[in-house]
């Protein structure tokens, strides 16, 4: 569940001065809200994280199944007096697809507390928005003093020599190597075989939903708790430009799915040398399970037709990094504090700020918690 959510391309929403927490998911979920004010809150206790932005590209289904009524309704009011001064309004629907592929703009999520108590929850889930387009600063960040997960998982140095190498030379020819398999196949004449040297699969959308492209994966690869680890690879296309993404997951049948932030990239007809990092859940963190004990890498084919080659696969283990330097380097929250927030007594629901909290240095305004609830006619 969700505790706010603007939801599918919502504009113009102010949400200030909220307190919302225990959520089973995540206290605000932005679908593609675009244009919204979001500040002076507190998010606090989500299971999964404690914020989102979830943005729209122009291939997904979401932007495909809303745009035509999106600019009938926007066309139908834009001209009216009501409508001129809403944040925005002189941006057409049919334009709101920036340069870099993105839909979600416009947001300013500044000025809030985000607090978790559990390892490994993450702090902010970030997917197809940028921060050229939208701002997150001067808030605060605290999971009970547990390292702050962003998801964002940058890697420093190899440490020592690839443990996982496939050239893919011991197969035979139209054979699918061993350990390596589906994890969807859109139709039975998608083939995952070896081919020219390197492993070849076909690119394909199906209908069923449960299966709607090629993805594959390699063989199991032992996990070590809290380890980060780096792919590199060979990868090149029929196609003049195919889109694929590689990421770190686990599986086990009947207990669950476990997967690292995907790394998007785009192969071309010519060979080319592409990397990928990831971190495994340490054992106190949330995201680990008991069933976890080897993950294998995912290779998602966004495209409809042609062939993908990859060859040349190395697995390393890196040195991890911290994830809100991470964070903070991918373009957000250069202003931001991690810092206990100093509530009065989260753990009975009181979250009212005692007076030395540092949100106050950051902008933050105390939250008349007096006024809020029942009142007498």
């Amino acid at each position: 569940t969700f505790g706010l959510y603007p939801d599918d391309n919502s504009g113009g929403i102010d949400i200030i001065g909220n307190i919302v927490y225990r959520v089973a998911h995540t206290p605000i979920h932005m679908h593609n809200s675009r244009d919204c004010i979001v500040e002076n809150n507190i998010f606090a206790l989500g299971a999964k994280f404690q914020f989102d932005l979830h943005g729209w590209t122009k291939d997904q289904r979401f932007y495909a199944g809303h745009i035509e009524t999106m600019i009938k309704g926007y066309e139908s009011v834009a001209g009216l007096p009501a409508w001129k001064h809403m944040r925005n309004m002189d941006l057409h629907p049919k334009d709101a697809i920036r340069e870099d592929g993105t839909m979600m703009s416009g947001n300013s999520f500044q000025h809030n507390i985000m607090f978790g108590d559990t390892p490994g929850v993450k702090y902010g889930d970030i997917r197809n928005a940028t921060p050229k387009w939208n701002t997150i600063d001067y808030n605060i960040a605290w999971n009970s003093g547990h390292p702050i997960v962003t998801g964002i998982n940058q890697v420093g140095p190899d440490i020592g020599e690839p443990f996982v190498t496939e050239t893919f030379d011991s197969t035979e020819p139209g054979k699918t190597p061993k350990g390596w398999g589906f994890n969807h196949r859109p139709n039975k004449d998608v083939q995952l075989v070896v081919a020219d040297g390197a492993l070849r699969v076909d690119c394909a959308l199906g209908t069923d939903p449960k299966n709607p492209k090629s993805v594959f994966h390699s063989p199991d690869v032992p996990i070590k708790p809290g380890a980060a680890y780096r792919v590199k690879l060979r990868v090149k296309s029929t196609e003049p430009t195919a889109k694929i993404s590689l990421a770190f997951a686990a599986f086990k049948n009947g207990a669950g799915y476990w997967q690292a932030g995907s790394t998007s990239i785009t192969a071309t007809s010519e060979w080319k040398e592409v990397e990928a990092t990831g971190r495994m859940p340490r054992e106190n963190e949330a995201g680990w399970k008991p069933w976890m004990t080897a993950f294998w890498l995912r290779i998602d084919c966004h495209e409809p037709k042609g062939q993908v080659f990859i060859d040349d696969v190395r697995i390393t283990e890196a040195e991890p990094l911290d994830e809100w330097a991470a964070w903070q380097n991918a373009g957000w929250d250069k202003h931001s504090m991690v810092a206990d927030p100093l509530f009065i007594d989260w753990k009975n629901d009181d979250f009212r700020l005692k007076p030395e909290s540092p949100a106050f240095k950051l902008g933050f305004k105390a939250i008349p918690v007096e006024k809020i609830g029942i009142r007498k006619e």
